[in-house]
C-alpha cells in the first residue's frame, strides 16, 4: 500500500495546528499498544512453553528413575532366587547371610529392609519341616497358627537385626501378602503387595513387599507347571519414604511427588498436599503398572522450579512497550498544551520509535497490517526483506501476499487466516514463501483480529519472522543422527552400552545380527553375562589377579581397566542366542559426564572369525 510523501514541515505545521487530542491520536495509541501486546503474548507463550517442556522432561525423568529403581530391586531378588535354585545342597542361614552380604543392599539399595526367603509348604509337611529347622534353630516356630492347607513361612532373612520377629511368620496370614505371593507363583513374575504396615516399621508408615519366585526346576512354562515345581519366594520389605529418598536424593529438587495405590495414599511430598490439592499450575499425572499393582503418580512443580526459569524477556517486552505507549500518551497531552513543546516531544518520540523499528529489523521481525474489509495490506521494511520482495513491486493487495506463498502451503495458510477471522482464536501458523531469486524460506506468522461492536473483523495486526535457519539446523541434526546410525550398522560393529551396574541400555542393529537377540530382549533386561562364556570370565579374573588387579568374576572383569581410565581391547568368545560361539575383538571404554563421572560403559565388538580362520590356514 503506497502513500504520498509528506514533508517534515507539513508534519510540524499539523502539530502546531493541533490544539486538542483527536480520534486519530487514540488510534495511534491503540495500534502501538496492540503491537506491544502481540509481541508480549508471543514471547510469553514461548516462555511458558519452555517452562512446560522443561517440567515434562523433569517429571518423566523422576518417574523413569522410580521404575528403574524398582526394576533393580526386582533383579536383586531374581538373583537371590537364581542363587537358591543353583546351589547343590539345602539352603542354610549362613548361605543366605553370605549371599545378602555380597549384594551390599544397605549401601546399594537403602530402601530394602532386608532380603528374606519364604518356603511353600503343605500342612502335611509342616511338622517335619519345623523339626528339621530346629536342629540348628531350637526356637524356630511358624506363627500365627493357621488351619489353611498352604503355609508360607519366612525361613531366612538378612540382616537379622531388626527382623527377628519375621522369622517363622506365615506370609499367608494376611490377604494382601497372600494375593501377591500367589500371583508371583502363578505368573513367574515379580509382584508387590498392596500397601501394608511392615513389621520392621515402628511408626505405621506405608510400605509393601516385593516377591520373586523360586522354582525347583527350569520347566515352568505354564501356570500348572509353575504350581507343580514351585518352591517358595525371595522377598524384600520396602518402606515407601526410603524408596523415594533413594530415587530422588536431592534436597534442592524442584518437583514434588505423590503416589496412590488405588484409593490408598502411599507417599506425598511436602508441598503437594495430602488433601488432593496439587497447589501448582504445572502438573503431570500418570498411571503405571508396577509389578502387578497400578500406581497413580502425580508430579508437580515446586515454586523454586518456575523461579529458576527466566521470564525476563516477555516482561521486558511488555515493560518497554508500555513505556513507549506511556511516552506517546504523554506526547499527545503535551500537544494540547503547547505546539512547540509537542514538536520537541514528537522529535524525541520519533527517535524512540526508530530505535524500536531498528530492534525489530535487527531481529528480522516484520510487522504487517491487514484490512479484511478492503483486502489491503501494509508492510514495514522488514516484511519486504522477509518475503524477498521490492516495495515498488508490491501492490498492497491480499493477492500479492497469496502469490508470494509456496504453492504447497497456500491452502493451509489461507485456511488458518480465514479461521482466525471467523473465530476468536489468534492467527498462528508457519508457511513457506518463495523469494524473487527462487529461494524458499520458512516463516512464522502471528496476528490478532480487531472487531467492531457487531463482531465483524475490521483489522488484523501481526508479525512475521524468518525461521529458515531453525528448520535447516533441525533437518541437519536429524540427518546426522540417521547417518551416524547407518555408519554404525554398515561397519558391522556390535555396539552395546550399559549403565554402571552392567544393565544394557543400548543394543544396535549390528549387535542384533551378531548375537541373534533383539534390542527389546536386551535393553533394560539383561547384562553382558548372557552372551559371555562363564568359564572365560573366570579365567580372565584369575589373570587379572596375577596382574595386580584382583577382580571377582562378573561384570567388573570387562570394565575394570575402563574404570581406571584405560581402554581395554582383547579377544573374547560371544555365545549367540542359538548357542553357537563367535570370536570377537572387544573394546571397552567408560562413558563419562562433563564432570568426568562414569555413568556407563560402551563395548564395541568386531567379528574376527574370518581372521581366525585365515590364521589357521
Amino acid at each position: 500500500m503506497k502513500s504520498n510523501p509528506v514533508t517534515r514541515n507539513e508534519i510540524r505545521k499539523s502539530l502546531s495546528d493541533a490544539g486538542s487530542i483527536r480520534w486519530f491520536h487514540g488510534g495511534l495509541v491503540f495500534i502501538t499498544l496492540a503491537a506491544t501486546f502481540v509481541a508480549w503474548d508471543y514471547a510469553r507463550d514461548q516462555s511458558q512453553e519452555q517452562v512446560r517442556s522443561q517440567f515434562e522432561l523433569e517429571a518423566d525423568r523422576v518417574l523413569d528413575l522410580l521404575s528403574e529403581r524398582m526394576s533393580r530391586y526386582q533383579q536383586t531378588l531374581l538373583a537371590g532366587a537364581a542363587f537358591i535354585e543353583t546351589i547343590d545342597h539345602e539352603l542354610t542361614s549362613d548361605d543366605w547371610t553370605r549371599f545378602v552380604g555380597a549384594m551390599e543392599i544397605e549401601n546399594r539399595y537403602p530402601a530394602m529392609q532386608g532380603m528374606g526367603v519364604v518356603y511353600h509348604l503343605r500342612r502335611s509337611e509342616v511338622d517335619t519341616f519345623v523339626q528339621r529347622q530346629r536342629q540348628n534353630r531350637p526356637d524356630f516356630a511358624i506363627h500365627p497358627e493357621s488351619t489353611r492347607e498352604e503355609i508360607w513361612p519366612v525361613v531366612y532373612i538378612s540382616p537379622i537385626q531388626g527382623n527377628e520377629q519375621v522369622i517363622g511368620l506365615d506370609t499367608a496370614h494376611e490377604a494382601n501378602r497372600l494375593a501377591a505371593a500367589q500371583a508371583t507363583r502363578d505368573t513367574g513374575n515379580a509382584h508387590i503387595t498392596a500397601p501394608i504396615e511392615l513389621v520392621q516399621d515402628a511408626i505405621g508408615e506405608p510400605g509393601f513387599l516385593l516377591f520373586a519366585p523360586i522354582y525347583k526346576t527350569s520347566k515352568h512354562d505354564t501356570s500348572e507347571l509353575r504350581r507343580e515345581h514351585f518352591a517358595g519366594l525371595v522377598y524384600s520389605p520396602l518402606l515407601m519414604s526410603e524408596l523415594i529418598d533413594a530415587v530422588i536424593n536431592d534436597p534442592q529438587r524442584q518437583v514434588a511427588l505423590r503416589i496412590h495405590d488405588g484409593q490408598r495414599l502411599l507417599y506425598a511430598d511436602q508441598g503437594i498436599g495430602r488433601d488432593g490439592n496439587l497447589r501448582s499450575s504445572l502438573q503431570h499425572t500418570e498411571r503405571r503398572q508396577i509389578h502387578g499393582r497400578m500406581w497413580k503418580l502425580d508430579v508437580v512443580a515446586l515454586p523454586s522450579f518456575q523461579a529458576d526459569v527466566s521470564i525476563f524477556q516477555p516482561a521486558m517486552i511488555l515493560a518497554m512497550g508500555l513505556l513507549i505507549n506511556a511516552m506517546l500518551i504523554g506526547l499527545l497531552f503535551a500537544i494540547a498544551r503547547a505546539s512547540r513543546r509537542a514538536l520537541d516531544l514528537s522529535d524525541k518520540m520519533t527517535s524512540d520509535l526508530e530505535k524500536l523499528a531498528l530492534a525489530a529489523e535487527i531481529n528480522e521481525i516484520g510487522v504487517w497490517d491487514f484490512d479484511p474489509v478492503t483486502g489491503t495490506l501494509d508492510w514495514d521494511d522488514t516484511m519486504f526483506k522477509v518475503y524477498g520482495r521490492r516495495r515498488e513491486d508490491f501492490s498492497g493487495a491480499y493477492e500479492a501476499w497469496y502469490e508470494s506463498l509456496h504453492v504447497d502451503d497456500r491452502e493451509s495458510a489461507t485456511k488458518a487466516l480465514e479461521e482466525s477471522l471467523k473465530s476468536d482464536h489468534p492467527f498462528v501458523t508457519e508457511f513457506r514463501v518463495v523469494h524473487l531469486d527462487g529461494s524458499v524460506h520458512h516463516l512464522s506468522a502471528r496476528g490478532v483480529v480487531f472487531r467492531d461492536e457487531s463482531g465483524t473483523p475490521i483489522r488484523m495486526l501481526g508479525a512475521n519472522s524468518d525461521i529458515t535457519k531453525l528448520h535447516e539446523v533441525t533437518d541437519h541434526l536429524e540427518k546426522s543422527r540417521e547417518l551416524h546410525a547407518a555408519m554404525q550398522d554398515a561397519a558391522g560393529v556390535a555396539m552395546i552400552a550399559t549403565d554402571v551396574d552392567g544393565l544394557i541400555t543400548q543394543f544396535n542393529h549390528a549387535a542384533e545380527i551378531m548375537l541373534g537377540y533383539s534390542a527389546d530382549e536386551m535393553i533394560g533386561r539383561e547384562t553382558p553375562a548372557v552372551f559371555h562364556d562363564a568359564n572365560e570370565i573366570g579365567a580372565r579374573s584369575a589373570e587379572m589377579k596375577k596382574e595386580g588387579h584382583p577382580v571377582e568374576p562378573g561384570f567388573d572383569v570387562f570394565v575394570d581397566a575402563a574404570r581406571r581410565g584405560e581402554m581395554d581391547q582383547r579377544e573374547w568368545i560371544y555365545v549367540r542366542k542359538d548357542g553357537s560361539r563367535l570370536p570377537v575383538l572387544l573394546t571397552v571404554t567408560a562413558l563419562r559426564t562433563k564432570q568426568k563421572e562414569i555413568y556407563g560403559f560402551l563395548g564395541c565388538a568386531a567379528n574376527i572369525s574370518e581372521r581366525k580362520r585365515a590364521m589357521e590356514i
